[in-house]
């Protein structure tokens, strides 16, 4: 069941903050800036902005220089509070604004849509906004997974999980974060994305509790965090909480039971 933009509270500043810097860490921006970048940039855009300059190559159909559109990113993410996203938001996404001489041009293009539509969902907030994020995020997770980067990977994964605005798409998230992290040798990480994918299989059945299959979909994926549940170590306390409240709301006291089990202290 889709949520409407009315029923979504608006997501945090640390999920903006967690998702720069995820994309800024996969795009590798800040070994690829050095000392002269800007003094190179400075002579690409002459006596135009940096801006205006990238929309009058790209609407010429004019390669951009890597370099420039690199600076543009680092501008605007570190000013993202403060108008950077804004300026992000207003870059062409379809087709996305395409730059010369990259290393990566297909994972390096991918960040700059999720990060355009990341600048969307800031300024909008709506469901249809984030599921468009979503989908980007999850795109850029198969380019990553076509490298063999499973850590970042489970990060972008989590970010999609984290904007996410229905238990749909929390779901597919958490399902390749938990993949990624079991290739990446990551236990904590599967647990958490085991936990959070249960959660979300809780808010479905919740939604349609008519719907016997959810249900059980929902109390299998429950049994499976219990699972998993000893490996939690970053998030232990809170996702512990949260699976406390989910066993209430599945009405499921067995599970409740093995729950209390599995989290009390060895002897």
């Amino acid at each position: 069941m889709n949520a409407d933009a009315s029923d979504l509270p608006p997501l945090p500043p640390p999920v903006f903050v967690d998702a720069i810097g995820v994309l800024i860490q996969v795009m590798h921006l800040s070994e690829r800036i050095d000392e002269g970048t800007e003094s190179r940039v400075a002579a690409y855009v002459a006596e135009s902005d940096l801006m205006s300059q990238l929309w009058t190559d790209y609407g010429a159909d004019r390669p951009v220089p890597r370099e420039a559109v690199l600076y543009m990113v680092l501008l605007c993410c570190s000013s993202w509070f403060d108008g950077g996203a804004e300026q992000l938001a207003w870059l062409p996404s379809d087709p996305p604004l395409e730059f010369a001489d990259d290393e990566a041009p297909h994972r390096d293009q991918m960040v700059l849509v999720c990060l355009t539509e990341l600048a969307i969902v800031h300024a909008a907030q709506e469901a249809g906004a984030r599921r468009n994020l979503v989908n980007c995020l999850l795109t850029l997770h198969q380019l990553l997974e076509d490298e063999s980067r499973w850590r970042e990977c489970e990060q972008v994964a989590a970010v999609a999980y984290n904007v996410a605005p229905d238990p749909e798409l929390r779901q597919a998230a958490s399902r390749v974060g938990a993949e990624s992290a079991a290739r990446a040798g990551n236990r904590d990480r599967v647990a958490f994305h085991v936990a959070v994918q249960a959660l979300a299989a809780v808010d479905l059945a919740a939604a349609d509790p008519r719907d016997a299959g959810l249900r059980a979909q929902a109390a299998e994926a429950m049994f499976t965090a219990l699972r998993h549940v000893r490996e939690l170590e970053s998030q232990h306390t809170k996702v512990v909480g949260a699976l406390r409240g989910a066993v209430q709301q599945l009405g499921e006291p067995i599970i409740g039971v093995l729950l209390a089990l599995a989290v009390q202290p060895d002897v």
